[in-house]
């Protein structure tokens, strides 16, 4: 449990090992060699690259750059942003792409490390002599809303909070058009003020975050600001693939979906399917006759079955092939992509040469793999996005009190707080009850041989005796450990505060926390500090960013 170091020297496997196919990936194991073509190394990014740029891209490059800027003007495009537009624009420029569905105040942490990983690859590629620009897609077209209106934040007393928009939408309604209400907003914000930690920053955070809000009408441009404003001198891209624009460039791609509606939905079953004989769970199940692909009606995703000859949704509309193509033709904004076909259609719109990915996302990855052959388009080079702890003062302090490491924390709180406060005040307690417990065995041992010498049936009641003064001794230990517990509230305190930012709930901070907090304590500062980090930690490894001192 104790270590001298604060890192857990933890590989990106084992981190990642409640995924078993991500974590198969990243071992390179040979059985998987058909759904990952790639090593998931940096290195191995010259071989997808030389398929890839073979591929005549089906969308214009200097049409998408073109969209690109259209949608980012609002936000202010910043002087790295459009050198990476109109490098965009140039025939043999790739681009590394990550993304995620948009998150309230920023999403989870682990968004963050999703779009610097980004940053650093396409950087590095660019030093290789490759131009690369990074891009970040957002998932505006999701339609889970529950999933993304909240996010987790910690208050001054190191209590875990969670903030909510309280928004209902129509469940269908993809979240990026969800308009915004100014009350519920200002209400929220009121709230985010009492979630915060103390911090310098606070303050002027809450008052950004207001203006960031004040000038957006829908959860997706408040997502874009925000990220604009976190990210945009990085270099970052930002694609709102509803754009209309955006749409525009795709509808060829979506036109080739149409001549085989189930064809991703069959080929993912057939790969799900040689994945289950392999002993893996596949990541995701879809109804024989389910498209993977969505029909865009009234400002609802709906979807869409296939029943040989017609196209049809829940609410009635029946379609041919042909009837929707034509509908495409008129309105390129009608069709909307699922896990399964949002990939793809990402590598025909852009010049993939590396592809950022969390555990979940390369488990999908595998079922969609087929798909990329059955279309005509290259597979991209899957790069595992970086996994990281970030360390805030108060939590370094603590760990170096009691020689733990974040990895240590894993654990449900109390489990966490029983072993430390007995490590810390009950060592000699324990030594105490293991000494009597061996005396105690050490003088009965003669009763016990000389009653078994008299009746053979004797022995087991006599090793009883042992047992029950056992039974006893450890009740009196818990009693004392209990007690010794009450006097060692500024460890459980300490604990708990250190617990709650490196591992809420006993699980992974990335997944649970928001960058609120940690913008609160470090400020703008934030992201410099864990691109730094992104750009140190091995591809391979777990990393942990100590974030300075008090």
């Amino acid at each position: 449990m104790s270590s001298d170091t604060p890192y857990c020297n933890q590989s990106l496997a084992e981190a990642w090992s409640t995924q078993p196919l991500a974590a198969g990936f990243l071992l390179g194991l040979p059985e998987l060699g058909t759904f990952y073509p790639y090593s998931p190394s940096p290195a191995a990014s010259d071989a997808a690259w030389s398929a890839r740029s073979k591929q005549a891209f089906g969308a214009d490059r200097v049409a998408v750059s073109a969209a690109l800027t259209d949608f980012m003007a609002p936000l202010g495009i910043t002087e790295p942003q459009r050198r990476n537009l109109a490098l965009l624009a140039r025939e043999g420029t790739g681009v590394v792409i990550t993304g995620q569905q948009p998150g309230l105040f920023g999403g989870p942490l682990y968004s963050l490390h999703k779009a610097l990983t980004a940053v650093v690859e396409a950087a590095r590629l660019s030093e290789r002599g490759r131009p690369t620009v990074p891009v970040f897609w957002m998932a505006t077209e999701d339609d889970d809303w529950a999933e993304v209106a909240s996010t987790t934040s910690i208050d001054r007393s190191d209590n875990l909070r969670r903030l909510t928009l309280g928004a209902s939408p129509c469940s269908c309604q993809y979240v990026g058009a969800v308009p915004l209400d100014r009350a519920v907003l200002d209400a929220l914000l009121d709230e985010v003020a009492e979630a915060l930690p103390s911090g310098e920053h606070s303050l002027t955070l809450v008052e950004t975050l207001r203006g960031q809000c004040a000038a957006a009408s829908t959860f997706g441009e408040w997502f874009a600001r925000c990220w604009q404003a976190l990210l945009g001198e990085t270099g970052l891209l930002l694609l709102d693939p509803t754009h209309p624009a955006m749409r525009a460039q795709v509808a060829p791609f979506n036109e080739l979906l149409l001549d085989d509606p189930l064809g991703p939905t069959r080929l993912a079953a057939e790969a799900g399917a040689a994945l289950e004989l392999l002993g893996y769970k596949p990541g995701t199940h879809r109804a024989a006759d389910l498209c993977a692909f969505y029909l865009i009606e009234d400002g609802c995703r709906r979807r869409l079955t296939f029943d040989g000859t017609h196209l049809n949704t829940a609410s009635g509309t029946r379609l041919t092939p042909a009837e929707l193509r034509k509908r495409l033709a008129n309105d390129p904004t009608i069709i909307s992509h699922g896990v399964l076909t949002r990939p793809v259609a990402q590598d025909y719109l852009l010049p993939t040469a590396g592809f950022v990915l969390g555990p979940g996302e390369i488990a999908y990855a595998a079922q969609v793999a087929p798909i990329y052959d059955h279309l005509g388009i290259a597979r991209p080079h899957l790069l595992p996005r970086r996994s990281l702890t970030l360390v805030p003062p108060k939590a370094a302090r603590t760990l170096e009190q009691y020689h733990l490491r974040p990895c240590d924390l894993l654990v449900p709180r109390e489990t966490l707080i029983s072993r430390v406060v007995r490590d810390q005040e009950g060592a000699e307690t324990t030594a105490v009850v293991e000494t009597a417990r061996a005396a105690i065995a050490a003088a009965l041992a003669p009763v016990i041989d000389h009653a078994s010498a008299v009746d053979a049936t004797l022995a087991k009641p006599a090793e009883g005796l042992v047992n029950r003064f056992g039974s006893e001794l450890e009740k009196l230990e818990k009693s004392v450990q209990r007690a010794l517990r009450q006097r060692a509230e500024v460890h459980v305190r300490r604990l708990s505060a250190a617990h709650a930012w490196l591992a809420p709930d006993g699980r992974s901070q990335e997944r649970v926390l928001g960058m609120l907090p940690f913008l609160a304590v470090v400020g703008p500062t934030l992201v410099e500090r864990v691109q730094q980090a992104v750009a140190s930690t091995p591809w391979d490894q777990h990393g942990v960013v100590q974030l300075g001192h008090e």
